[in-house]
């Protein structure tokens, strides 16, 4: 067997726009095409979690931060509870420069009592941006 024949048989079986053929773009940093595979996962499947999360992902280190923003808050409107949610949404509102309001994505992280070392650093890295040093 040829690698040629496993990546059809490979492509025939996960289907076009598959969750796991967004993954294999995704590993594979081709990040375009993986938001494609999962949107049109997300599409069949609109409360896909797995999906959203990964399409939210992507879009943000596209630099499609308006459309991951929205993302994020889909995935939040269905499990409001979801830190990593929330983690990535401040993340992206970071990203924007949206200071204000990845703080206060944050701080509904923190009041939850996490001790994710993850957060702190980001919120670090949030109240530097926003001039807010002495806070961080």
């Amino acid at each position: 067997m040829t690698a040629a024949w496993f990546l059809a048989v490979w492509a025939a079986s996960a289907g076009a726009g598959g969750f796991e053929e967004g993954m294999a773009f995704k590993r594979a940093e081709k990040f375009k095409e993986a938001e494609a595979a999962f949107a049109a996962v997300v599409k069949k499947e609109p409360r896909n979690a797995d999906a959203l999360e990964q399409l939210a992902t992507v879009q943000g280190w596209l630099g499609r931060h308006e459309a991951s923003i929205e993302t994020w808050r889909r995935l939040l409107r269905l499990a409001p509870k979801n830190d990593d949610y929330r983690v990535g949404l401040a993340r992206v509102l970071y990203w924007k420069g949206r200071h204000d309001e990845a703080l206060t994505e944050l701080s509904r992280v923190v009041a939850g009592r996490t001790r994710r070392a993850d957060v702190f650093s980001l919120r670090g890295d949030v109240l530097a941006a926003a001039g807010r040093p002495e806070e961080a």
